[in-house]
């Protein structure tokens, strides 16, 4: 499921790098819904964040594959680098990656 949620994410993204404001405005929706839906749980856990668009982590992200890497967690799968735990596996049984990285 997950993996085809990433797929998923990947297209909206690079249909909105495109400019298509049809699409910027849909997943703006989406968006926008799934906020109101998560706070709700937020609320309900007595959870309180701060909301930052993917872009406010791209500083740490060398820094922190270097940490992966040095750990020996990272690896190649696919042409991407990713992290896989003992235990999270996709419903077909294959491995599900924690973290990826194109």
């Amino acid at each position: 499921m997950f993996h085809h949620l990433s797929i998923y994410h990947s297209l909206v993204l690079m249909i909105i790098a495109k400019g298509n404001m049809e699409s910027i405005k849909a997943w703006q929706m989406i968006c926008a819904k799934s906020r109101v839906e998560f706070q709700a749980i937020y609320d309900l856990l007595h959870v309180q964040l701060t909301e930052r668009g993917e872009s406010f982590y791209n500083p740490y992200l060398s820094e922190t594959m270097h940490q992966l890497e040095a750990s020996g967690v990272l690896v190649e799968s696919n042409g991407a680098r990713c992290v896989f735990l003992q235990g999270y596996n996709n419903s077909d049984g294959t491995p599900l990656p924690l973290v990826t990285m194109i």
